[in-house]
Formats: structure tokens, C-alpha cells, sequence
């Protein structure tokens, strides 16, 4: 029978060893942050999709967090690594979108526009639109149309 030698690595091959074992450990933390940058990403567009086909039923947080089973601090941290913006700051933007398609493709009456978008007060409505745009939904249509017309 022969005789196996097993030979103790020395130091310099047990610090190689270290050193490529901390390196795989650092490329596997990566791609864990990678995978959930990639899950947040995804769940950040699930939401906005989501706002979009539910704009004029609901511009309500909560809604849509227990549509999309997450948390809201979930739901935040995703939307602000995917846009930089909050959820309720995508649902307002969205809110706005509309109400200016609204308002320049349609002739629907501003009170008739704010329940459609959901607003249970047309006043409500009035007030959302001139913090954002800093104008009236009236004067925001009259001015649309005059500069579309002279166009």
C-alpha cells in the first residue's frame, strides 16, 4: 500500500484561498443587490401600469398597495429607486395627465371632468389642478385652445 502525503497549505496559498473566497462573496452580494434593484424596478412599473388602467376610480395609496399585496414603504422604496419619485407624486402626475387630456380633447364641463377623475368635489379638482399648474382647468383649456388655434 502506498502512502498518501497530505500536504498543509502554506500561508501564502491559505491567503489566496481567503482572498478568492471574499471575492466570490462579494460578486454573490452584487447580484443579490442586483436581483432586488431588478424586483423593485419591476414592482415600480406594476404600479404605474397599475394607476394608468385605474386613474379615474382611484388616486388613493392604499388602494393600490393592497392591489399589489406590498407595503407602502415597499411600494415607496421601489418607485423611488425606479423614478426617483414617490408613489403618491406618480399618482398625481398621472392625475394631471389625464385631467389636461381631459380637458383639451373633450368637451365635458370641468365638474363633469373632476368625477370622472374621481374627485367628489369639483372644487377639490380645482384646487389639485392650480397647485400643480398654477392656473385654473378653465384657463388651462382656454389657453391650450387659443395657442393650438393660432397655430
Amino acid at each position: 500500500m502506498t502512502e498518501l502525503h497530505i500536504c498543509k497549505p502554506t500561508i501564502i496559498q491559505q491567503r489566496l484561498i481567503e482572498a478568492l473566497l471574499n471575492m466570490l462573496h462579494r460578486e454573490c452580494e452584487k447580484q443579490a443587490v442586483k436581483d432586488v434593484i431588478v424586483a423593485e424596478r419591476c414592482l415600480a412599473i406594476r404600479f404605474k401600469l397599475l394607476v394608468q388602467k385605474n386613474i379615474s376610480m382611484q388616486y388613493n395609496v392604499d388602494y393600490f398597495t393592497k392591489e399589489l399585496k406590498v407595503s407602502k414603504s415597499t411600494l415607496q422604496k421601489a418607485t423611488k429607486i425606479a423614478f426617483e419619485k414617490t408613489p403618491k407624486d406618480i399618482l398625481e402626475e398621472t392625475l394631471l395627465l389625464e385631467a389636461k387630456r381631459l380637458l383639451l380633447i373633450s368637451s365635458m364641463r370641468i365638474q363633469e371632468i373632476a368625477y370622472e377623475l374621481g374627485f367628489t368635489d369639483p372644487t377639490n379638482f380645482t384646487k389639485f389642478f392650480k397647485r400643480h399648474e398654477e392656473m385654473t382647468p378653465d384657463r388651462f383649456r382656454k389657453q391650450e385652445l387659443l395657442s393650438y388655434y393660432q397655430k
